[in-house]
């Protein structure tokens, strides 16, 4: 039962909600408020 839960979070917040639809009510469900990702942008 709880391993069914973990894996539902994991896809609605991170597999869909960050990755395939950038569904930002599901990232928001699963990522902590203080989370932030640091991109390193590259110029051709």
């Amino acid at each position: 039962m709880e391993e069914k839960i973990i894996v539902s979070l994991i896809e609605e917040c991170y597999i869909n909600g960050t990755l395939n639809e950038m569904h930002t009510a599901g990232m928001r469900r699963g990522y902590h408020k203080g989370f932030a990702i640091i991109l390193k942008m590259m110029i051709y």
